[in-house]
């Protein structure tokens, strides 16, 4: 009577192991959806683990990254893959960085993300374009995961290690953040949180230096208006920016910057042009992170540049 209450018990754990697996939903790189790319957003969560608040500060460095760093990044998150048609996710990462055509199509300066959320397969993985691999070298891309993104993806907190390896590799990629070579095994913890130390005073560096351009892009625009009241010139005070069209593929859009005359109050507004296949926010946009004020063309997103990988980066379990 035991031996079969115990093969019951092996059967009825198997069966559940299997049915686990198999309700498990798999992708292979021609049903990965494209639609967050048709939206505007560097970040595809198949798997809904990360937060709106924590999309948004993905999609914020990655657009850093895109209009002032020259490097397109892009970040996936799916439950599983199809493992009868790929042997490893990295091999999955390179073939959709390749569908997708990550990076310049003269400059290969691309990074695609991948995160597997499965709790039998977790694993993220970094693919690079040729343009990327002499900055962000296999041992670099490994050392972000192990040391960065692991440890707050353990807790299952994946929405900010995603974030954290987003920041770490802006950081390098602007040559802000040099990680030192060292002998000492990676999962030393004195190595781990000097890289870490080192990465965050980077990506405050770079965060900072981006919202100072920004502000001087703003006090620039304000003096350069005349009030419609008083008739004083420059004296403005920025309040806030609308976008009121939103660019397509096809066709440019229109942002309004909102300034209050210091001089009578009066509210005074700038209007400007958002590029095609841009995402409005007044980020993105012409050179320099911008929109075009009074005239069009340009490119931002909405689809990749054109770039191609050769299988650089690296993959890390968990």
């Amino acid at each position: 009577m035991k031996r079969k209450l115990l093969s019951l018990s092996i059967l009825f754990l198997t069966l559940a192991s299997f049915l686990s697996i198999a309700e498990v939903t798999r992708y292979n790189v021609k049903t990965v959806p494209d639609t967050e790319i048709l939206n505007f957003s560097y970040v595809t969560d198949l798997s809904s683990v990360i937060s709106p608040s924590v999309k948004d500060s993905i999609n914020f460095y990655c657009r850093f990254a895109k209009d002032s760093l020259g490097a397109e990044i892009a970040v996936l998150t799916l439950p599983g893959i199809d493992t009868g048609s790929y042997g490893s996710l990295h091999e999955f990462g390179t073939e959709l960085y390749n569908r997708w055509n990550l990076g310049d199509k003269k400059t290969n300066r691309g990074l695609l993300i991948l995160l597997v959320t499965n709790p039998d397969e977790r694993e993220i993985s970094f693919v690079t374009g040729y343009g990327l691999e002499g900055l962000l070298p296999d041992a670099y891309c490994k050392r972000i995961q192990s040391n960065i993104m692991v440890p707050l993806m353990r807790g299952g907190d994946y929405g900010p290690g995603l974030l954290e390896g987003v920041k770490a590799s802006c950081g390098i990629i602007s040559g802000d953040v040099v990680l030192p070579d060292s002998s000492e095994e990676d999962d030393d913890w004195v190595g781990a949180l000097a890289i870490f130390a080192m990465i965050f005073l980077g990506i405050m560096a770079i965060a900072v230096a981006a919202v100072r351009a920004e502000k001087k892009r703003k006090e620039r625009m304000g003096q350069s208006l005349t009030c419609t009241n008083c008739g004083v010139k420059g004296n403005m005070k920025y309040d806030r920016y609308v976008v009121l069209v939103r660019p397509t593929r096809k066709s440019v859009g229109t942002g309004r910057y909102y300034f209050i005359c210091q001089n009578c109050g009066e509210e005074n507004y700038k209007d400007v042009v958002i590029p095609k296949d841009s995402d409005g926010t007044g980020f993105a946009g012409s050179a320099g992170g911008r929109p075009f004020v009074g005239g069009g063309g340009g490119r931002s997103f909405g689809s990749f540049g054109g770039g191609f990988s050769g299988g650089g980066g690296a993959s890390t379990r968990f």
